[in-house]
């Protein structure tokens, strides 16, 4: 009979990304997963690829013939950093991991898009991007919670700024991300995309979203070559 388990960590969306890994992980373990979202997250299910792992409302959790619940969500909290024993040098990606002794240092391999290129290019075409572009992301935090960052952008391009669109998700922008010569953006789920698409932009600024400015909780998670400023 096949296990079944909870993995919990229903936001935000660069947080579901980096723990897929976690969740193959517990599919090679033997076990079924069943994976609670926010209900605004719940479109996420339409564009990964997750065999043995099932989206579900957070509302929604099964509460019976579950075997074992995976708390990821809180493993960085003060409370869970005491019942691990993790130290404050343990960085926040790895509170995530060490429980389950693997590292997260491949995490982007374990992520399938199923991109839904019939949106991206209305998306596009609605959009009408010249041919070289920096895009521009101020946005972070799951809607409606989600806050605007102000921070200077020194470029000679011509600026596309991204924003909540209706009738498109943040996966829905992957051609304009791909596609874009310059990337500012305050780190947030954009991060965790950009380290999975074969984007074209040399200069990626990077911006905290924390006031005084901290790159502590993202330490090692990602390979592109972005400049955090201060």
């Amino acid at each position: 009979m096949t296990k079944k388990c909870i993995l919990f960590q229903p936001a935000g969306l660069g947080d579901v990304l980096f723990i897929q890994k976690i969740a193959h992980h517990l599919v090679d373990e033997g076990y079924q997963v069943y994976y609670p979202l926010l209900s605004g997250l719940m479109y996420i299910a339409d564009y990964l690829e997750t065999d043995g792992i099932t989206f579900v409302a957070e509302e929604a959790i099964p509460t019976s013939g579950i075997d074992s619940f995976y708390n990821v969500r809180d493993a960085d909290t003060p409370q869970g950093r005491e019942f691990f024993g993790f130290n404050s040098n343990v960085s926040r990606a790895a509170c995530k991991y060490i429980p389950f002794n693997i590292d997260y240092l491949d995490w982007q391999k374990y992520i399938t898009l199923k991109r839904n290129y019939e949106k991206e290019e209305s998306l596009k075409n609605k959009l009408n991007l010249p041919s070289e572009y920096c895009l521009v992301n101020r946005n972070f935090g799951t809607p409606p919670g989600n806050v605007v960052l102000d921070f200077d952008v020194d470029t000679d391009l011509p600026v596309i700024n991204m924003g909540l669109m209706e009738g498109y998700t943040l996966f829905d922008w992957c051609g304009v991300i791909e596609e874009a010569t310059e990337i500012y953006s305050v780190e947030t789920a954009i991060n965790y995309l950009i380290d999975i698409l074969p984007i074209k932009a040399k200069k990626l600024e990077g911006f905290s979203r924390y006031d005084p400015p901290t790159y502590k909780p993202i330490e090692g998670i990602f390979k592109a070559p972005w400049n955090w400023n201060l």
